[in-house]
């Protein structure tokens, strides 16, 4: 890993050189020898960029960032391994790339206040920059899009479902009375690895609803039962 931080770390101190070089120089022969060492170093960029993304499969969860979003965050530990099986190359057949397998208008434009992108395409739509297969950058953008469809379905179970699922499905299924056992039996199934078989049993429990249970319980007194799960707390 050191031996290929000094290469990336020699090519770019280089590549920056003769940028700098190209802005100042007044000698042509100089200059049209910088330009063409520019132009190699240029060309070989996606192979520089390709050795970020082999070291990066070798040691993404120790990167600091990832441990402690995985730290923070148990629930997306399951989630890749649900997703990939801890796999950074994995690539299903319908497109989804990655750790987290991020389809590729998702990559492009996540919504859900997702800052951050993964994939750009040209004006004819093919795909001219892709990182879905950079570890790091895959979990990181899988982390901020559960977070925002869990804000914007108000609880885990049903970002989970927007997550296998898609948004705009799990939308319409909510609209539609939010039947469990409607859900596609892949989702059904995602939800049981990630959240157990309880999940596919009882209504999640929106903040919105554990603030009125909590008032109702403390104008009758007593303790307030803030959690309905026997064995292991947890949201969904």
């Amino acid at each position: 890993m050191l031996l290929v931080d000094k290469i990336l770390s020699t090519v770019f101190t280089i590549l920056f050189s003769c940028i700098f070089l190209l802005l100042f120089t007044k000698d042509d022969v100089m200059a049209d020898g910088l330009a063409g060492i520019f132009e190699r170093i240029k060309n070989r960029l996606p192979d520089i960029q390709m050795l970020y993304r082999e070291r990066n499969k070798k040691s993404w969860k120790d990167n600091k960032e990832i441990s402690s979003l995985l730290k923070d965050r148990p629930i997306l530990s399951r989630i890749i391994q649900t997703e990939s099986s801890n796999n950074p190359d994995a690539v299903s057949p319908k497109g989804a790339v990655g750790l987290m397998q991020i389809m590729p208008d998702t990559g492009m434009q996540p919504g859900f206040g997702v800052t951050e992108t993964l994939v750009d395409k040209d004006k004819k739509g093919n795909i001219i920059r892709d990182d879905r297969l950079d570890p790091v950058k895959n979990v990181k953008f899988g982390a901020q899009y559960f977070d925002g469809l869990t804000k914007a379905f108000g609880n885990e179970r049903d970002a989970l479902i927007a997550f296998n699922w898609g948004a705009g499905n799990t939308k319409k299924w909510l609209k539609a009375g939010a039947d469990l056992n409607k859900l596609p039996k892949e989702t059904q199934g995602y939800l049981r690895k990630i959240l157990g078989e309880e999940s596919l049993m009882v209504e999640p429990m929106t903040m919105a609803s554990l603030e009125d249970d909590t008032m109702a319980m403390a104008k009758q007194g007593g303790m307030v039962y803030r959690n309905y799960h026997d064995y292991k707390p947890r949201n969904i």
